[in-house]
């Protein structure tokens, strides 16, 4: 086998065109994906920090030690933060409630609208990042339209890691 996992039967050439096939089909179905969804803005880096913030702020507040993600209306992570003395796994699963309220745009809590066979965070779940259905993750909206979700772990329940998520995007400006 090649070092870049095709057969080494195929000439040198033949392996960089496969390559370059599967990543244009790739790539199409990314934009595919993007399309039923429609034209979206994703959430800054800036806004996204801010949005971490106000939700460590509250955190804070109650004396807990939380993991926040920020992540765009795809489920790519755009920020995430973990407060010291949050438990390793608190990062996994706030990732997961981001990805999870981002895939329909609404609250990871609540159940899946059967109706959508393809969201835009399909690829990367496939790929392996969790989707946590879980509260304590929220949609981020601005004009109505999705642009990211913020998710929290590592409160002492779910419901606390809402309320920090939920303050998360008040200190953003977004609710």
């Amino acid at each position: 086998m090649a070092p870049d996992g095709f057969g080494s039967n195929l000439p040198r050439n033949g392996r960089s065109a496969i390559r370059e096939e599967r990543q244009r089909s790739l790539s199409r179905s990314c934009l595919g994906l993007h399309r039923l969804q429609g034209t979206f803005v994703t959430i800054s880096l800036a806004e996204a920090n801010q949005a971490i913030s106000g939700a460590l702020s509250h955190a804070v507040s109650i004396s807990a030690h939380v993991s926040v993600s920020v992540c765009a209306p795809d489920g790519h992570l755009v920020a995430h933060q973990r407060m010291d003395g949050a438990f390793a796994e608190a990062s996994w699963r706030s990732i997961g409630k981001a990805i999870a309220a981002a895939q329909e745009g609404r609250p990871s809590g609540e159940p899946l609208d059967r109706d959508n066979p393809f969201p835009a965070t399909g690829l990367l779940t496939a790929m392996g990042a969790p989707n946590l259905r879980r509260p304590g993750g929220l949609p981020i909206f601005r004009q109505g339209k999705l642009q990211g979700a913020i998710g929290v772990s590592g409160a002492s329940s779910n419901d606390e890691d809402e309320n920090c998520a939920r303050a998360g995007i008040r200190f953003l400006g977004s609710e």
